[in-house]
């Protein structure tokens, strides 16, 4: 079995957005991926903000954090993540 070097996470809110984050913080390429660009935009949003954060709290430096930031992907539709993706991970909202 070949290691993970690519993830790909279906939902970028508040869940997705935050395995996105540490999946690339431990320096896996990161795929974030929703339904439309308004959630991938805002996804990064929330992965910026905790970061500039944790630059705040001396946590990650800002070059660490610009090496977390340039490892995620944002994408649209889950058809087009990378057929070479090694690990999916499903974080989508659920209403019931």
């Amino acid at each position: 079995m070949r290691p993970v070097e690519s993830v790909a996470i279906i939902g970028a809110g508040n869940m997705g957005s935050g395995i996105a984050q540490k999946s690339a913080q431990e320096q896996f390429e990161v795929q974030m991926v929703d339904r439309e660009q308004q959630w991938v935009d805002r996804g990064h949003d929330i992965i910026s903000e905790f970061l500039e954060e944790a630059v705040g709290r001396r946590i990650f430096s800002p070059a660490q954090v610009e090496g977390i930031k340039g490892r995620i992907t944002g994408v649209v539709g889950t058809e087009n993540v990378s057929p070479d993706t090694d690990l999916v991970i499903e974080a989508v909202f659920e209403d019931f």
